[in-house]
């Protein structure tokens, strides 16, 4: 008879979502699951033998949505208590986990995505 904690083991395999490489095309994003306590952001820079550096490190679902127009930055999205009212905000590589806010805390509405404009003053 198979054991139950094999579908829990399973259940606990590191997984990468939304894989984003930056406009200059240096630096690598992914959303990695089962390696915080929840979904956290990281990344590398592809020109360098490196350990993926964790840009969140939070209790909530926090994803990557897009870069900064100048790859020294990403919007990411946070799902605050998975009920789907997403904020969005700005980390930059260089400053990992210090999370800016872009957007309100349970807006109500969803958002989905986001972009900011190449001069940096517009989030889309």
């Amino acid at each position: 008879m198979a054991s139950n904690n094999f579908l829990d083991n399973l259940m606990t395999i590191p997984a990468l979502y939304r894989v984003k490489t930056s406009k200059n095309g240096e630096i690598a994003a992914f959303t990695w699951k089962n390696v915080h306590e929840n979904l956290d952001v990281f990344y590398l820079n592809l020109s360098k033998v490196m350990a993926p550096v964790a840009l969140t490190n939070t209790p909530e679902a926090t994803f990557l949505v897009s870069f900064y127009p100048n790859s020294q930055a990403v919007i990411v999205g946070e799902d605050k208590s998975r009920n789907e009212r997403v904020r969005l905000f700005r980390v930059n590589l260089e400053d990992p986990e210090k999370m800016v806010a872009l957007t309100e805390e349970d807006p109500k509405f969803f958002i989905r995505g986001g972009e900011v404009h190449p001069n940096e003053k517009w989030l889309i």
